[in-house]
């Protein structure tokens, strides 16, 4: 893993987010059973980004911040 992790590295920033993507997209495919409480969670992690209080940055900030 660590091997596959540093050849990522190496990788430009616009192939390291199409790999983060399709991972990302990997994961809609399957079926996740999510506990209650799991869901409740999400539902206030959800609630929280729309009303920006979860500090997210979106992906161009990073890139600059990265950049520097």
């Amino acid at each position: 893993m660590q091997e596959v992790m540093e050849q990522i590295q190496k990788l430009s920033l616009d192939e390291q987010a199409i790999i983060a993507l399709n991972i990302q997209r990997s994961f809609e495919d399957d079926d996740v059973d999510f506990t209650d409480e799991e869901k409740r969670e999400l539902d206030i992690r959800y609630e929280e980004h729309l009303n920006g209080t979860d500090g997210a940055v979106i992906f161009e900030d990073v890139r600059i911040m990265l950049a520097k």
